[in-house]
């Protein structure tokens, strides 16, 4: 097995609320829903927000004036950080 270290052009962390799924047991994650996000990428970082309006739609990204954030070609990662958490770079 050889490890490739991963080079995403994007990197965005969601801040999500997050909680028990209905089996006590998984965590529930709500993603059809908005919130603050940090775009990371060109060297630098967006501070902004998220939105999903419905299952069928795609997240969409804005900056802190609301303007949509178009994302730099190439590999995006996304992470969900719980609302009690932090982002720090």
């Amino acid at each position: 097995c050889t490890l490739t270290q991963m080079s995403p052009a994007v990197v965005v962390a969601m801040v999500v609320q997050e909680g028990k799924d209905t089996d006590g047991y998984h965590e529930s994650i709500a993603t059809i829903s908005t919130g603050d996000a940090y775009i990371f990428q060109n060297g630098s970082v967006i501070k902004g927000s998220w939105s999903k309006s419905s299952k069928a739609e795609q997240i969409k990204f804005f900056d802190e004036s609301g303007k949509e954030v178009a994302l730099a070609p190439g590999q995006t990662f996304i992470t969900a950080v719980p609302a009690y958490g932090s982002v720090e770079y």
